[in-house]
């Protein structure tokens, strides 16, 4: 994917969601789910992702990434650097999730 990467949120019902959906697929016919860094195993958008203070879950299926969030900050304040870690993330070089 390159740069500029442009990322829509999207608030949930659930207020410690947030839905950011890509322009193009992420993963195609599977999804993800990375409960902890650990569960990473080189993924780099779960590796960017929990680098951000307060991220505590990150599921990516097609090309919609949903972030969860144990911090009272609003997504409106907290989302920029959600956006900046998927970013850095693809920028890397690395894969975005590792199979």
């Amino acid at each position: 994917m390159d740069t500029p990467i442009k990322i829509t949120g999207e608030l949930t019902p659930d207020p410690a969601l947030c839905q950011f959906h890509l322009e193009q697929p992420v993963l195609e016919d599977w999804t993800a789910s990375f409960q902890q860094p650990s569960d990473s195993q080189g993924s780099a958008l779960a590796d960017f992702l929990f680098e951000v203070e307060g991220v505590v879950g990150v599921t990516v299926a097609g090309s919609t990434i949903t972030v969860a969030k144990h911090t009272p900050e609003p997504w409106q304040q907290f989302a920029p650097a959600i956006g900046k870690a998927i970013r850095a993330a693809f920028a890397s070089g690395r894969p975005p999730v590792s199979e």
